[in-house]
């Protein structure tokens, strides 16, 4: 069976810095001589841990990762070295000037087992400064599978059907882009062929060739009467997958959640550089508005109190705001001063806006001003280490969460009108792998940590917190709703929601209709509750009926939800 974690195989992920010069007078072999003493080039890969390995994020390699192999220059120097289960540590010396490196990684220890990924990067290497080699990582095919939603139409009614085509690894994970392409075992490009059986005319695949992964694959119907038609996925050594339409179903209607707010459900899916738009009338919509205009490898976004759409464009290093009412015109603002692989967005409420930088090395946050966002940017960098979330309080205070800071992961404060100057209070107690925060109405800090979550009281971060663990199990994800009840996202199949003042003693309710591994979560204005789940879904569920049958959209790569009229921003799940 395939398993649903969908793992991202083809992230910037890769680190070199030269760290020191080696002495005498070693003289290069092999096919690059230069007779120039050598570098020692440091690796540091970052394997992300097991409860993040269904959290589809930008800097992502397979928890399956057991060993990496770097090959200089084509046979120079080649090292093999294992990876715990937290990252890839090694070394190989290099001569100064242009180096092709070729970096390869195993599910099995130096070297064997199944190849999981590699990736080729030519580039200058300096001696006596650091140098960031980022080596985009090409997924190695093993099987395929291919799931029509819906599975069923109804024979007389002209109907659209989403397809996806997935491509996993040897361990069974997705992979999923838009970095890189699909490979074969040798590292060959390869190519996908969609095919179907239907040679009546009535059915029509937008897109039969795939090189790297696609989520925006529909198969049309005109509602004429033929036999189930049978999507079939190939290429070459690999086993056919398909998939067959029922032409003969019944269409099932999607309920309305009670009290739905006249709101708009936001998503980005990263696959195939989109934004799509899902109005609160028709969530389903097989129509949804799409935005491609400036987007480039999109993370998380955000909207403002008028409707305005930020979109962090993590492969683009830009971020795009795209006018209310407009969405799909081009980008009103395309901010790049100071901007560098944005991973996490958040608004004040004077429409500050606040970006998360994760390169280069240990990363910046920047502040652009309201109205004016392409103005040169405030730039904090004390205390920041690998920033991948951030929030602001009702008093405009910053909070970063900094995914290599320390051991285990820090939490930096930052004074309101002072972000760059003053001294960050830094909260490291019972802070373990944070991956989202979030604040309540009073100004509470919530943490989601590798096992529970974390309360900190307003005022007085740096005490001891309280520790949410009922029910919790690996959280993804979290988010306030206005009133300050709490919902967790787990990786499982729970959305566990605490009640305002009462998180630590009471059993949470459990939301579990629809749900699995809930990475990103947004509350609107009414306390609709939506979810982006591992299995390709997001789920809409209606304010304080949250055990009824949700709304499912239909969306394989969805990475962060938002909504237009956001009670609380949303601080989806963030891994570094």
């Amino acid at each position: 069976m395939m398993r649903l974690s969908r793992v991202r195989m083809l992230g910037l992920i890769c680190v070199a810095a030269i760290v020191s010069a080696c002495g005498g007078n070693t003289s290069a072999t092999g096919p690059v001589a230069r007779n120039l003493d050598l570098v020692t080039v440091q690796f540091h890969i970052v394997v992300p841990s097991t409860q993040a390995s269904k959290a589809k994020r930008p800097l992502y390699i397979s928890t399956a990762t057991r060993s990496a192999s770097v090959t200089v220059n084509g046979g120079f120097s080649a090292t093999v070295f294992p990876c715990t289960s937290a990252s890839c540590t090694g070394s190989a010396d290099v001569p100064p000037g242009p180096d092709t490196f070729v970096v390869s990684l195993y599910d099995g220890a130096l070297g064997s087992g199944s190849l999981l990924s590699t990736g080729t990067l030519t580039q200058t290497i300096a001696s006596g400064v650091v140098n960031n080699v980022n080596v985009t990582f090409n997924g190695v095919v093993a099987s395929l599978s291919v799931v029509l939603n819906p599975s069923s139409v109804t024979s007389g009614t002209p109907s659209s059907v989403g397809v996806a085509m997935n491509a996993l690894d040897a361990d069974g994970n997705t992979i999923i882009g838009p970095f890189g392409v699909y490979v074969d075992q040798n590292g060959n490009p390869l190519s996908v062929t969609l095919a179907d059986s239907d040679l009546s005319g009535a059915t029509h695949l937008s897109l039969t060739t795939l090189s790297q992964p696609n989520s925006g694959i529909t198969l049309s119907y005109s509602g004429a009467q033929i036999s189930n038609p049978t999507i079939t996925a190939s290429a070459p050594g690999l086993t056919n997958a398909s998939a067959t339409l029922n032409t003969n179903g019944s269409a099932t209607p999607t309920p309305s959640p009670s009290g739905a707010a006249s709101s708009t459900l936001l998503f980005a899916s990263n696959t195939n550089n989109s934004v799509t738009i899902y109005p609160s009338s028709n969530y389903t919509t097989n129509s949804p508005v799409t935005i491609t205009t400036g987007i480039n490898g999109p993370g998380q976004i955000v909207t403002d109190s008028a409707g305005d759409l930020f979109v962090a464009n993590f492969a683009g290093n830009t971020v795009t705001e795209y006018p209310a009412g407009n969405y799909t015109a081009t980008p009103t603002v395309v901010i790049s001063n100071g901007i560098n692989q944005p991973y996490a967005l958040a608004l004040d409420s004077s429409g500050n806006l606040f970006v998360a930088n994760f390169g280069p090395n240990a990363g910046t946050v920047t502040v652009y001003p309201a109205g004016n966002y392409t103005a040169a940017p405030t730039t904090i960098t004390a205390g920041i280490n690998g920033p991948t979330a951030l929030a602001l309080d009702s008093s405009k205070d910053l909070f970063v969460v900094n995914s290599n800071g320390g051991t285990l992961g820090t939490v930096t404060m930052y004074p309101a009108g002072n972000y760059r100057t003053a001294t960050p209070t830094t909260i490291t107690l019972d802070v373990n792998d944070p991956i989202a925060l979030g604040l309540d109405p009073h100004g509470d800090l919530f943490v989601a940590n590798a096992s529970n979550v974390t309360e900190y009281p307003a005022g007085n971060y740096t005490t001891t917190p309280t520790t949410i663990t009922a029910d919790i199990s690996s959280p993804q994800s979290l988010v306030l709703d206005a009133s300050g009840n709490l919902f967790v996202g787990n990786d499982n199949t729970m959305i566990t929601e605490y009640p305002a003042g009462n998180y630590s003693t009471t059993s949470p309710t459990i939301i579990s209709n629809g749900v699995s591994s809930a990475y990103s979560l947004a509350v609107d204005l009414s306390g609709n509750l939506f979810a982006a789940n591992d299995n390709g879904t997001i789920t809409v569920y209606a304010a304080g009926n949250y055990a009824a049958s949700p709304i499912v959209i239909s969306n394989p790569n969805a990475l962060y939800i938002t909504t237009y009229s956001q009670a609380v921003s949303n601080q989806s799940a963030v891994r570094r």
